[in-house]
């Protein structure tokens, strides 16, 4: 399940040999198709979380339609957005120390939402590890 939340095992080998020493992935979904996918990973540096966590953000910016995202609530994170009549997908990083927080919505799921379950997250990392 590695950064993203897909069952991939290349992609989890990949990181691994990256740098990746463990990951909690949750995800969820409603009733409207949507999804939300969120992830707290440990590298062995925090230049590997900022930078990988990034890149899985970014990802998304080679979609059309897709442009930046950084919410005001959460200035220093990384992220991307796809809002078209076919895809609505955002996908926000922030990295604590050498903690990545991950979080990937699709479909219609309201942006609060994502900012929240990032919030969560960082919270928790920041309140665990130190900034």
């Amino acid at each position: 399940m590695a950064l993203t939340g897909s069952a991939d095992q290349a992609l989890t080998d990949k990181l691994t040999t990256r740098g990746l020493k463990s990951a909690a992935v949750r995800s969820w979904t409603g009733p409207d198709g949507q999804e939300l996918v969120a992830t707290v990973a440990v590298w062995e540096s925090h230049l590997l979380a900022t930078g990988i966590g990034a890149q899985a953000a970014e990802m998304l910016l080679s979609t059309e339609g897709a442009r930046a995202w950084t919410p005001k609530e959460l200035g220093g994170s990384r992220g991307a957005r796809v809002d078209t009549d076919e895809t609505r997908e955002q996908r926000l990083s922030f990295a604590v120390g050498p903690n990545t927080v991950y979080v990937r919505a699709t479909g219609p799921v309201e942006d609060d939402v994502v900012v929240t379950a990032a919030e969560q997250l960082i919270t928790y990392a920041e309140a665990r590890y130190g900034r």
